[in-house]
């Protein structure tokens, strides 16, 4: 009998503690990203930020809104020239999956993104643009609420007209809150 009364107290504890991925709950959250490359004289230098919401519509799935906000400036290099600015604004649909726990604190996720938005280069006119992403990573809870994750992501966008898309991979970190 004791056994069976410490079995369901760990088992409640263990559904209170993830319980942040249940059914009818909301994370919201998002990552920031600084990025610097220089070759030779030539530099690069990118900032973006991607906030996002969204509702759990069964235990570990959610489904929300991502928006991703970048601004890269870079400098040939070349004697004379300037700083030309770029800046990408997206927003769309985002779906999120929590795979499975890695013991006590953690949890695998998968994460999809398609957006469209605008992109900015200089003081041209924006021009449509599309995107997609994936990422895959772990979401280690700082308390019952809060989550810090790290994921390794695959993003593509394509500017309307270009003929190549503009394609990534990195690391990327952020913080999600559980409601």
């Amino acid at each position: 009998m004791k056994k069976l009364i410490l079995i369901a107290v760990v088992s409640a504890i263990s559904f209170a503690g993830f319980s942040q991925t249940s059914k009818g709950t909301w994370l919201a959250g998002g990552t920031a990203g600084f990025s610097s490359l220089k070759t030779g004289d030539a530099k690069l230098t990118t900032i973006d930020l991607s906030p996002n919401v969204g509702y759990f519509l069964i235990n570990n799935l959610a489904l929300g809104l991502n928006v991703q906000i970048a601004s890269a400036t870079s400098n040939s290099g070349v004697s004379g020239s300037s700083d030309v600015t770029s800046t990408s604004s997206y927003f769309g649909p985002q779906v999120r999956y929590y795979f499975t726990s890695l013991g006590k604190n953690a949890k695998l996720f998968g994460n999809g993104t398609f957006v469209v938005g605008s992109t900015k280069v200089g003081s041209s006119a924006s021009v449509s643009s599309t995107g997609w992403g994936l990422s895959a990573g772990s979401a280690f809870f700082l308390n019952k609420n809060v989550a810090l994750e790290v994921a390794l992501g695959y993003s593509s966008a394509k500017v309307k007209d270009a003929t190549e898309s503009t394609n990534a991979i990195g690391l990327q970190a952020g913080f999600q809150i559980h409601l």
